[in-house]
């Protein structure tokens, strides 16, 4: 039950971020989430039917959305309890929203794939064959129950890919030899991996102030940055206190995923109106 919750309000989430810059009304989408949510919990508390909450939830949600023009990408990511809370991470994803993004936020789901996914390669390479059968067993069924809670969401998500635990690990690899534990190789491998679908314009890394994992994303972004100079980049540590500096880099970072964003669809327009031309004077 607590993984079918994890899963639903995960999915409920990502809706919400994908509606919510679009909407035609102000408010709206978060009055929806609001409603779904306690519907949610009283299911769970029931031991109801999440999935036929869900699909009412995307319906209404998908139907509050207006016809603007698509917003940059940007893919938020980090500690797990800093970047889930809006007063600790200093309400990051609205200042994305306000300064003109759409915000791709990590499902707390990620975890316990990649914990159990971990768990099978580490048993293999010690030889338990049994440990690793389980731990495959349970991946399955961590499969299961994401894909079931996922469903009345796909048409809205359709556009907004969801990675699994190899492809983030993969990704991470040619940066993270060795995996330290923790966060730091989902927070390396998740923002490269949706970069090779050409899925985001920006990353933003989340962290407590003076958080290990989080140090050593810091570090290796200066190669990441340096090696993938088309992905804007950020790394925002919080401690608790309000941050005008944070809240100005931010700014500036946006500036850039805009304006990057901007260039990206010049190009593209400029070789359509030349491939257009081409085909007219042939």
């Amino acid at each position: 039950d607590l993984l079918r919750g994890i899963a639903a309000a995960d999915v409920l989430h990502r809706g919400l971020l994908r509606v919510r810059p679009y909407e035609r009304e102000p408010g709206a989408a978060d009055g929806a989430y609001g409603r779904a949510l306690g519907r949610l919990t009283s299911a769970m508390e029931a031991g109801g039917d999440l999935a036929g909450v869900l699909e009412a939830a995307a319906q209404e949600l998908a139907s509050l959305s207006g016809d603007g023009a698509g917003r940059p990408l940007v893919h938020v990511f980090g500690e797990i309890y800093v970047r889930n809370d809006p007063y600790a991470n200093g309400y990051t994803v609205d200042h994305i929203e306000r300064l003109g993004g759409e915000v791709l936020p990590t499902p707390l789901v990620e975890w316990f794939e990649y914990v159990s996914h971990s768990h099978v390669r580490r048993s293999l390479r010690r030889g338990k064959l049994i440990s690793a059968l389980r731990g495959k067993l349970k991946g399955l069924a961590i499969h299961h129950v994401r894909s079931r809670m996922e469903a009345p969401f796909e048409a809205l998500l359709s556009d907004r890919p969801a990675l699994k635990a190899p492809e983030i690990l993969s990704a991470a690899r040619p940066y993270m030899t060795e995996n330290p534990g923790g966060e730091a190789v989902l927070c390396v491998g998740a923002p490269l991996a949706y970069l090779s679908r050409g899925a985001i314009d920006g990353a933003v890394n989340i962290f407590p102030f003076t958080c290990l994992p989080g140090t050593i994303v810091t570090a290796i972004s200066k190669r990441l940055r340096r090696e993938h100079p088309g992905l804007p980049w950020i790394n925002l540590a919080f401690d608790g206190q309000e941050d005008t500096d944070n809240l100005a880099r931010l700014e500036a970072f946006m500036h850039q995923v805009r304006g990057r964003t901007e260039a990206c669809r010049e190009r593209a327009s400029a070789g359509a109106r030349a491939a257009a031309e081409r085909g007219v004077f042939r």
